[in-house]
């Protein structure tokens, strides 16, 4: 790894300014322009953070191999070497995100999440400022990929990184699903469970995503866990227990409705 930097990140009264520029008439400002701009016309402010960066890596940008969603689990490993200390208390800070998204990374974001000229001021709202999780866990070029990506990482070993990615961003619905559950993240041996389950089907056995399904399937978990001590089951037996679920919820091709849990 190359020598990390620390990170200017524009104070919140900067970030603030340019709110309040993006829900009036002055969003395609923020969208067309570099921060070094926007800093220049609307003298913007920037402070030293305790947040390093690695200034060697970037992130994946489509081409004509790719369409821009299939690049989001590549781009969610490589965020995390980008930022490799940051922690989970630091990634709600909305000025690191909103600076990242308009300065280092701000042709990602606008080859990510290219711009819609008739609803501009909300598609800059979602995707460059990140004030609430919903924000920074779904909609923000950035934060999202990092939040993700932290999470997989988390639970699962190494070597399953890549695939448990694969399926968290198999359909934008399932992580949005997995991380606004927090007690789908307060009992491990569960986010684990759940990341094998939707691996093998939607990765492994490249099962369609069913989003009423999912959601009834994350449902039932939800309500399994405030009535048991999921923490204390055996590890093979909750995997048992949430493929059970998974397939009493979730919407089968024929030759897997009846093949047996394994």
């Amino acid at each position: 790894m190359s020598e990390l930097q620390k990170v200017l990140i524009l104070t919140s009264d900067s970030v603030d300014t340019l709110r309040v520029m993006a829900a009036g008439a002055n969003a395609s400002e923020i969208w067309n322009n570099d921060l070094d701009a926007l800093v220049k016309t609307h003298s913007l402010r920037f402070i030293e953070s305790e947040y390093e960066v690695d200034p060697t890596q970037g992130l994946q940008l489509s081409d004509g191999d790719f369409r821009r969603r299939d690049l989001d689990a590549t781009n969610a490993r490589q965020i995390l070497r980008v930022l490799p200390n940051l922690t989970a208390a630091d990634a709600v800070d909305e000025r690191l995100w909103v600076t990242l998204a308009l300065g280092h990374f701000r042709g990602y974001m606008r080859d990510r999440w290219p711009a819609d000229d008739d609803a501009l001021g909300n598609h800059v709202r979602n995707h460059v400022f990140a004030s609430t999780d919903r924000r920074r866990e779904r909609d923000h070029a950035i934060a999202r990929l990092w939040w993700s990506g932290s999470y997989v990482r988390r639970f699962v070993d190494a070597s399953q990184v890549n695939p448990a990615l694969q399926a968290f961003f198999s359909n934008s619905d399932l992580s949005v699903q997995i991380l606004g559950r927090p007690s789908l993240a307060t009992i491990p041996a569960l986010a684990r469970a759940i990341l094998a389950v939707v691996t093998k089907y939607f990765v492994d056995q490249e099962v369609p995503y069913d989003r009423t399904g999912v959601r009834s399937f994350l449902e039932a978990l939800d309500y399994l866990a405030g009535r048991r001590a999921l923490g204390t089951v055996p590890a093979n037996v909750l995997l048992e227990v949430v493929e059970e679920r998974f397939r009493e919820h979730v919407e089968l091709p024929a030759f897997l409705e009846s093949t047996a849990v394994s």
